[in-house]
């Protein structure tokens, strides 16, 4: 307690040339201050770890250190090899099963008969008001004889095609068989001439033969109109005989 009295009065004394060390109190000149009896004054701030043995009377002398082992030579350890990789083989892949296909089933398909030959025989009426000026036997028209050509064109096995020539009663019977026979062969040079032969063609003149429109229906009509009725009379028949390809 002392110590610490008289410590604060120097203090007060010696504002202006002491300052206050961590440990102990030094004046201007950094030496520290001793009291009468030789002790270093003490700060606030003094601990045993921040004593000097001196001030202490060595009671607080720090050990000297131990010197410091001499370093032992250690040999570096040997390189190790690295392991040598393991080689593993990688497992073969498993078997690829591949179905086989399936067996393609063909249905048997029956076999398409041909068109069977059908042996027609066919009569074609042509009117000759078409064909020919009245009581002429050339050719006026051919347009209805084209037609037929072509259909001749078509028979693939023709055996004969005859061609008969018709007129009305009304006339002389001569003259009406006559005027129908160069009908009938005007025609049959038409034929010939676009190609169907001349072997597989007959022509005749019937004249007035087998009417198709009797006296009898026409009764009671004169000049124009008994003629006009008489018409179907006046024709050229062609009957085809021969083999066509027909599908049913």
């Amino acid at each position: 307690m002392r110590k610490s009295l008289l410590a604060l009065a120097l203090v007060g004394s010696f504002a202006g040339t002491a300052a206050a060390q961590d440990a102990y109190w030094v004046n201007s000149n950094g030496d520290i201050w001793h009291n009468s009896r030789g002790e270093c004054w003490r700060t606030i701030n003094w601990t045993e770890a921040k004593a000097i043995p001196e001030c202490e009377g060595g009671k607080y002398a720090k050990p000297v250190p131990r010197p410091a082992p001499k370093p032992v030579a250690v040999e570096p350890p040997k390189p190790v090899e690295a392991p040598k990789p393991l080689v593993v083989e990688a497992p073969a892949p498993p078997p690829v099963v591949v179905e086989a296909p399936k067996p393609v089933v063909v249905v048997p398909v029956a076999p398409v008969e041909p068109p069977k030959p059908v042996i027609e025989k066919q009569t074609i009426s042509l009117n000759a008001k078409t064909m020919f000026a009245s009581g002429k036997g050339e050719l006026a028209d051919t347009s209805d004889l084209d037609k037929l050509v072509t259909d001749l064109k078509k028979v693939s096995d023709l055996k004969g095609v005859s061609v008969e020539g018709y007129t009305d009663p009304m006339g002389k019977p001569d003259a009406n068989d006559k005027l129908s026979q160069q009908r009938a062969d005007s025609v049959k040079a038409y034929l010939i001439k676009n190609g169907i032969p001349a072997e597989k063609i007959t022509a005749s003149g019937k004249g007035s033969a087998k009417p198709v429109v009797e006296m009898s229906a026409c009764k009671g009509k004169k000049g124009k109109a008994l003629s006009e009725c008489l018409a179907p009379n006046r024709r050229i028949e062609v009957s085809i005989d021969g083999t066509i390809t027909i599908t049913r």
